[in-house]
């Protein structure tokens, strides 16, 4: 090789470590990329559980969550909502005992709303006055019992039977309710499911 063609090659050497200096000091610093995706997740967390607390009284009346809430032996208190007196089925009538006194027979039914077991509610009677239908004049709480016979419902003393516990998953029971002093006057009553 001739000096000639030695001092081309150490030229063209040089032009390329001076372009390639020349260059990094017009290229900019790679910058890490962006991750947005893990804080639009953590967005959406936030706003789906801020949203079902703000509604969690809607989704609790349904009630198919509110039976697999149960189910799964969360505790959730027993609500009024999960209880319906068929309206169809409330009887009254008046039975005169062996002493000439007179109670008030109401047999009903009442159904658990929810496919898990429950604790029975009492049953609320309210009476109202005959003169004033919207004056309410007494009320009342009985639990609901195992059902009576008619025989003993007429004996004196009445021996109330023992009260149920707990309630089948969507079942329906048959109740009596024996009320032995009726306030004067009263013209009507309503049935209401209350938690002890």
């Amino acid at each position: 090789m001739n000096k000639r063609e030695h001092a081309e090659n150490e030229a063209v050497v040089i032009r390329d470590n001076a372009s390639s200096e020349e260059d990094s000091e017009l290229i900019a610093p790679a910058r890490a990329q962006a991750h947005l995706w893990p804080w639009f997740f953590t967005a959406l967390l936030i706003l789906t559980l801020a949203g079902s607390w703000a509604q969690k009284e809607a989704w609790l009346d349904n009630r198919w969550m509110r039976s697999t809430l149960i189910n799964l032996t969360l505790p959730l208190e027993n609500r009024e909502k999960d209880w319906l007196i068929i309206p169809q089925r409330v009887k009254s009538e008046w039975v005169i005992r062996d002493d000439n006194s007179r109670v008030l027979v109401i047999s009903g039914s009442i159904k658990n709303l929810l496919a898990s077991s429950m604790a029975y509610p009492d049953i609320e009677i309210t009476f109202f006055s005959n003169h004033q239908p919207d004056r309410p004049l007494a009320t009342m709480r009985l639990p609901i019992t195992e059902k009576a016979d008619t025989k003993s419902i007429a004996q004196t003393p009445f021996v109330s039977p023992k009260a149920l516990k707990r309630a089948t998953a969507s079942s329906q029971t048959d109740f009596i309710i024996i009320v032995e002093s009726v306030p004067d006057g009263t013209g009507d009553f309503t049935l209401s499911p209350r938690l002890r």
